[in-house]
């Protein structure tokens, strides 16, 4: 796993323009799926604008909460990485979700408004995680300090976990933290062949082999590795400046090298579509025959219909007591999570206290204060049960989307067992299948 860091910025529009779109397009193409962490929707065209919001009010809210308001203003409310597998990886979406999150609990950010673009216009996956530094409750910004160092144990740890090890600079590098050195990424390939190489020539067949390519970019030399990424040398090779890479390529014509940018974009399309038949065979793996389903094979009795019957009410039974469970144990969660208990008992305090003040507090005008503080309190509150509703609301609805499946295949059940029923010689005529639904099969009434 890789990770990288962005700069950081100021715009959360600029933001979901760049992530959220295709490059220098206004279609989604590339933007497989995205995911939205503490905030009230889950469209990111939404989302952005109320991490914008929460940034403009973060004054407001550090008042609110208590906090002080001193302090130097947040000049990068924008916090971006990303996370990137190896091409050769085979991953579910929903690990590449969990991963992203739990590499935001090695930051201490789960509490903060996050946007996660998955992208697959590379061969390799990646996640791009955004993150708004400024807290949504407290105002308070998210401290970056030692950022690159937890990623980086937070991939190497991965990589242990997962049990093959792609990046072994990273390895090395930690071993050197250990020892108190400085430590600066090289890649591995790139070392190994400037120092096998004598020449340019040399350099360049070395480079071939690792299957990289010394090519021209738009200001000096570069290197574009086997997945199409164009990355200065001199960079990547501790020691090495400017002028000894000129001294080793002396004598080559390098107007004769490839364009990197087009180079990089064939490598690049060759590499995706790659990915996209390993995708393609991945789906034919996972999905299951395609066996038509054997009819029940039940005679079509009255105690055939009672089993039909008992099925579909022990399965009704299961159905509700599973989400009743679940929608309980999510409430008691959102509540604990939330604090809901507390900040009732912080209202009704704050009421109990502004119901009845002393006069000092009046001249002093701390009593006015306390209505601020009480009104604040009530506005988060309210906020805070408008989340929770949300999130409910999306079981609600899960819940009566499974519920109306599921009837419509016991309808389906019922129609063919008298359907069938009404084949057998001999037997009471069955009422037309279109009215079996309203008689009273499954003593609902």
């Amino acid at each position: 796993m890789i990770v990288r860091i962005g700069n950081g910025g100021h715009s959360f529009k600029g933001m979901d323009q760049y992530f959220g779109h295709d490059k220098g397009a206004t279609t989604k193409e590339r933007v497989a799926w995205t995911h939205t962490l503490n905030m009230l929707t889950d469209d990111p065209d939404k989302a952005w604008k109320v991490m914008a919001y929460t940034t403009m009010e973060q004054s407001r809210l550090k008042m609110a909460s208590g906090q002080k308001s001193t302090g130097k203003k947040l000049q990068k409310p924008v916090f971006a990485y990303a996370l990137a597998w190896h091409p050769e990886h085979e991953l579910t979406e929903d690990h590449i979700r969990e991963t992203a999150l739990k590499s935001l609990e090695t930051l201490g950010m789960t509490e903060y408004q996050v946007i996660l673009y998955r992208h697959r216009d590379e061969p390799q996956p990646h996640v791009h995680i955004i993150v708004n530094r400024v807290h949504p409750e407290t105002g308070l910004a998210a401290h970056l300090s030692k950022t690159k160092e937890r990623l980086s144990d937070f991939a190497r740890m991965y990589e242990r976990e997962h049990g093959k090890i792609y990046c072994k600079q990273r390895e090395e590098n930690f071993q050197k933290r250990k020892e108190g050195e400085k430590t600066r990424y090289a890649d591995p390939n790139l070392v190994k062949a400037w120092n096998e190489a004598a020449d340019g020539k040399a350099f360049i067949e070395a480079l071939k082999k690792e299957g990289y390519h010394l090519a021209q970019g738009r200001k000096r030399v570069v290197v574009v590795d086997k997945y199409g990424k164009i990355f200065n040398p001199t960079r990547q090779l501790p020691g090495i400046k400017a002028k000894d890479l000129k001294e080793k390529l002396k004598g080559l014509n390098l107007r004769a090298l490839f364009d990197a940018a087009s180079l990089s974009g064939q490598i690049q399309t060759k590499e995706r579509k790659k990915y996209e038949e390993r995708q393609k065979e991945l789906v034919k793996k996972a999905a299951p025959a395609q066996v038509p389903p054997e009819p029940v094979k039940v005679l079509p009795t009255p105690e055939a219909i009672n089993r039909l019957q008992n099925r579909h009410l022990d399965e009704r039974a299961k159905h509700f007591n599973h989400y009743e469970t679940l929608m309980e144990s999510e409430q008691k969660r959102l509540n604990e999570h939330y604090k809901v208990g507390e900040r009732q008992n912080a209202i009704k305090a704050m009421r109990e206290k502004t119901a009845n003040p002393s006069w000092w507090r009046k001249i002093r005008g701390l009593a006015k204060q306390d209505l601020l503080e009480l009104r604040d309190m009530k506005r988060n509150y309210r906020n805070v049960q408008e989340r929770i509703k949300n999130q409910m609301d999306f079981w609600t609805k899960e819940r009566e989307r499974t519920a109306t499946a599921m009837h419509n295949r016991h309808d389906n059940e019922k129609y063919w067992l008298y359907e069938k029923a009404a084949e057998v010689k001999d037997m009471t005529p069955i009422p037309n299948p279109a009215k079996v639904k309203a008689r009273d099969l499954d003593h609902d009434k």
